[in-house]
């Protein structure tokens, strides 16, 4: 009976943590606002990474980041041919960068647009996508 119970309450925990990221990713997605602070100095433009929400919005607001996400148009905002949703998430931090992927979440599989690497000294950000072309 106490294996039951701890299986249980596992089994409910990680329901939980599922439905939370779910909703986190729609919230990231639908209601999306502008954090990354940008300055300049000495008429050097550089854009401010202070934390992985910053990361977040560098990539979010890409030019082809947003193009992708304009593909997902159907109901939920979910793609009308596959029926995914997108996802943005930063994966990781290996200094001085944030690992950041973007895909789509199916209902059999993820499929990955492009992984980017945020520098948190200097704001610039590398597409692996291009890296390997």
């Amino acid at each position: 009976m106490k294996n039951f119970l701890i299986s249980s309450m596992l089994f409910l925990f990680l329901l939980s943590y599922i439905n939370i990221s779910s909703a986190q990713i729609t919230i990231n997605h639908l209601s999306h606002s502008k954090r990354a602070g940008s300055e300049s100095v000495a008429g050097i433009h550089t854009t401010i990474i202070a934390d992985r929400n910053d990361a977040f919005d560098v990539v979010y607001n890409l030019p082809e980041v947003q193009e992708w996400l304009e593909l997902f148009n159907g109901p939920n905002g979910t793609s009308s041919i596959t029926g995914g949703r997108p996802v943005i998430k930063v994966d990781g931090f290996e200094h001085p960068d944030f690992i950041v992927h973007v895909f789509e979440l199916t209902p059999t599989h993820t499929a990955t647009f492009d992984w980017y690497y945020v520098n948190l000294e200097d704001g610039s950000v590398r597409s692996l996508n291009q890296e390997l072309r």
